[in-house]
């Protein structure tokens, strides 16, 4: 009964600490928008947050910490919004927000260096690999210790017949991811959708028609162990052009749509979660 008093005894203490952390973040993102010269929030808006952060004084912790995490999310959206529209209208260079990372992944990944997007040595890939070649890096990325870890397979892994479905894939590729993670704790790794293929590819392998099942499965599995999923399918419905003759491997442009979504994804694919 003593801890549970202790207990309740702090409550109104925490209550203010949090609505003062509340109001400190708010006027923080305020006093940034206004040095910019690009504020995205007006004056009403700002406002109602502060009457609201009022109202908040007679609320519990809980309720209090609830609404912190509200706006930290809406922060951080409208971070993620302003970013994306200044790489749709090529106001920043996607490549210029990778900073210590790993690619990791087959050919299509070799493009990353190949084109020269990317740093060769970061780009840690090469044509027809598959996600059992992973092991074989384990001992320089550990020497490498980078921030962000970028998978980018699928393509030979559909294709070559080991798993016979998206289940069985998703299921193997958790277990490389799980042991990057062990190895390397403190980093960010974001697993790609596989980019899907198209005509004339399927003459050479049917099995590329899965692909979409096998994203599905990937994404499903990556929410459950908590690894970051780059949903790139957009890139296919908006961009169907930008694939190679062959159908299986991409044309330059492609490339800065693939980098955005790899590092959007790194960087905001969490916002539900503060840090």
């Amino acid at each position: 009964m003593a801890h549970t008093r202790k207990i309740r005894n702090r409550k109104p203490l925490q209550a203010v600490i949090l609505v003062v952390l509340v109001l400190a973040i708010l006027v923080g993102m305020v006093f940034v928008l206004r040095k910019k010269g690009r504020s995205t929030m007006n004056a009403s808006a700002i406002q109602e947050g502060l009457e609201f952060l009022t109202q908040l004084e007679q609320k519990s912790p809980d309720s209090v910490r609830q609404a912190r995490q509200a706006l930290y999310v809406r922060r951080m959206e409208a971070q993620k919004d302003e970013l994306v529209a200044q790489l749709e209208n090529g106001e920043v260079d996607p490549f210029s927000l990778f900073q210590d990372y790993v690619v990791m992944g087959d050919s299509r990944s070799v493009g990353f260096w190949y084109r020269n997007f990317l740093e060769q040595d970061r780009v840690l890939a090469d044509g027809g690999n598959i996600i059992r070649n992973i092991p074989g890096w384990y001992e320089q990325l550990e020497e490498m210790n980078p921030s962000y870890i970028f998978l980018c397979y699928g393509l030979n892994d559909c294709s070559i017949g080991i798993w016979t479905t998206g289940e069985e894939y998703a299921e193997e590729y958790m277990t490389y991811a799980r042991k990057l993670r062990e190895l390397l704790p403190d980093c960010t790794i974001v697993i790609s959708s596989i980019l899907p293929a198209q005509d004339p590819a399927f003459e050479k392998s049917t099995r590329w028609r899965r692909i979409p099942e096998w994203n599905e499965q990937l994404e499903k599995y990556c929410k459950e162990e908590g690894f970051l999923f780059a949903d790139c399918n957009w890139i296919y419905e908006e961009h169907p052009n930008l694939w190679d003759i062959d159908g299986i491997h991409f044309k330059e442009p492609l490339y800065p749509y693939w980098g955005s979504e790899l590092i959007i994804t790194a960087l905001y694919g969490g916002i539900t979660n503060e840090t």
